[in-house]
C-alpha cells in the first residue's frame, strides 16, 4: 500500500500529510526531524501499516506544507500545530514517535496534555543545549545548500553529514526534500529562514520541564556516533521521566532511522509490544 497524500489548515497553515491507512487501527504519528519531510519515514511507515493507521505531517515550514509567514519556528509553534492537528483529525491516544526537531515537539505536546498519548518515542532529541551539540547543529545548518545545480550535489552533502546513511536513501531523502526549477537545477522545500535560525541561535530553548509531566511509556532513543544526542544527556533525560527508558542504536549517528533501520525497527517493536 502507498500512502495517500491528504491536507488539513492547522494555525492558519496548510499541512500536508501521508496517510497509510487502515485507519480502524490505533493511529501512530511520524514527525520528522528540522529541514527533513514527511517522506523520510517512508520505509518505516511502509512496515508498521498492518499493525497501525499510520500518519505523518510534513511540518509548517517543511516538504509539501505551507511555510510560517512571520517565520514562526520555535518549538512551541510546531507543539501547537501537533494538538491542532491531533484535535481537527480526531485522533486518540495515539503512538507518537518523533527524531530530533520532530522528538522535541513531541514533548511538549506530551507534556501538555499526557491523557492523550499511549505512547512516545524521542529519537536523537536534545531538550537543552551544551555547548559541543549546540555546534554540532550550527555545522549541520551552515552546511544547507540554498541551491543545488544536481541532485548528486544534495545527496553527497548528506552523505558528507551522515557517512553511514546507505546510499539510497540518501538518495530518497534529497529526492523528496527539494523542488526542481526550469533550469534543471533544484531548490529545498523547507523555508530557509530555520536554517538562518539555527545559525544565529546557537542554544535552543530548554524543553526539561515538560519532561516529567510526561506519564505515559516513553522510549529515549539515541545514535551510538550521534554528534547532537550525549549519551550523558539521554541517560538523564530517561531517568527523569516517570515510565522512560533508555536505547542507544550500535552503528548509528542522528538520522538513526536510515543509518541502522534494522536496529531502529526491532527498538521500536519491543518497546511498543511491552
Amino acid at each position: 500500500m502507498t500512502p495517500e497524500d491528504k491536507y488539513v489548515t492547522v494555525n492558519n497553515i496548510k499541512l500536508h500529510y501521508l496517510d497509510w491507512g487502515n485507519s480502524k487501527e490505533q493511529t501512530m504519528i511520524l514527525l520528522h526531524g528540522f529541514v527533513a519531510h514527511a517522506h523520510s519515514w517512508d520505509g518505516f511507515a511502509a512496515r508498521m501499516q498492518n499493525r497501525y493507521h499510520v500518519v505523518v505531517p510534513d511540518q509548517r515550514g517543511h516538504g509539501d506544507s505551507e511555510w510560517a509567514k512571520d517565520g514562526a519556528y520555535s518549538s512551541e509553534d510546531f507543539g501547537d500545530d501537533l494538538a491542532a492537528f491531533i484535535d481537527i483529525l480526531e485522533i486518540e491516544k495515539p503512538v507518537i514517535i518523533g527524531h530530533s526537531m520532530g522528538g522535541r515537539n513531541v514533548i511538549i505536546y506530551a507534556g501538555r496534555n499526557p491523557e492523550k498519548v499511549d505512547k512516545l518515542v524521542a529519537v536523537d532529541s536534545r531538550l537543552r543545549s551544551d555547548p559541543i551539540n549546540a555546534m554540532a547543529i550550527q555545522l549541520m545548518a551552515q552546511s544547507i545548500l540554498d541551491h543545488l545545480d544536481s541532485m548528486e550535489e544534495g545527496i553527497e552533502a548528506l552523505i558528507k553529514f551522515s557517512p553511514s546513511i546507505p546510499r539510497e536513501l540518501a538518495e530518497d531523502l534529497v529526492l523528496h526534500g527539494v523542488r526542481k526549477l526550469p533550469d534543471g537545477s533544484y531548490v529545498p522545500k523547507f523555508d530557509l529562514t530555520m536554517r538562518d535560525q539555527a545559525v544565529s541561535k546557537l542554544l535552543v530553548s530548554d524543553l526539561w520541564p515538560y519532561l516529567g509531566k510526561i506519564t505515559c511509556p516513553t522510549l529515549i532513543m539515541r545514535g551510538e556516533n550521534s554528534p547532537i544526542m550525549p549519551r550523558e544527556l539521554a541517560e538523564q533525560m530517561a531517568e527523569a521521566l516517570p515510565n522512560g527508558q533508555l536505547v542507544e542504536i550500535e552503528g548509528a549517528g542522528h538520522l538513526v532511522p536510515q543509518e541502522n533501520h534494522v536496529a531502529f525497527e526491532d527498538a521500536i517493536v519491543r518497546f511498543l509490544e511491552n
